[in-house]
């Protein structure tokens, strides 16, 4: 391990196998995402402290990317509605789909198909061309995103806020 001086003091590099469990988080505090949000800003807002953001993240497990939680991540899921010709095969749009660069996963839903796809490749305008590619007549797509949802804000406890 390395010493670490200066600015950087405040952190210490954790070595391989060493993990950090997932403390039990709760709290009654929720947070609607607004766009422009951050973490280190919601951190300094909540906790006055920009590198407490990892408290959120501890309290919202179901979101596997720090940059999710604040609508940042560039994966996002986009449902696209689309009419289907006469003898149309749905196998045919699933490999148009995902033989894209850039698209992750397609699955049939009611009403159309949902795409994963990562917005620094493959935005809604490859998505619907890949679409039309397959013989498909694509709608207005809608993203999935987590601008309008809630994430938690737990409360800080325990001496200078250690959870």
């Amino acid at each position: 391990m390395t010493a670490v001086t200066g600015a950087q003091s405040r952190y210490r590099e954790v070595p391989p196998g060493e993990l950090r469990p997932t403390p039990r988080t709760s709290g009654t505090h929720r947070h609607t995402v607004r766009q422009g949000d951050r973490l280190d800003r919601l951190a300094a807002v909540y906790y006055d402290d920009p590198l407490a953001y990892w408290r959120i993240c501890d309290a919202n497990p179901d979101v596997l990317s720090p940059l999710a939680l604040v609508g940042d991540e560039p994966v996002h899921t986009l449902f696209v509605p689309v009419a289907a010709p006469a003898g149309a095969q749905w196998t045919a749009l699933l490999r148009a789909l995902t033989g894209t660069l850039g698209v992750r996963a397609a699955t049939v839903v009611e009403g159309g198909v949902e795409v994963v796809h990562n917005v620094l490749v493959a935005d809604v305008s490859v998505v619907r061309a890949a679409v039309r590619a397959a013989g498909f007549t694509p709608g207005t797509p809608a993203e999935h995103g987590r601008v309008g949802m809630t994430i938690v804000i737990p409360p800080v406890t325990g001496p200078q806020g250690a959870g």
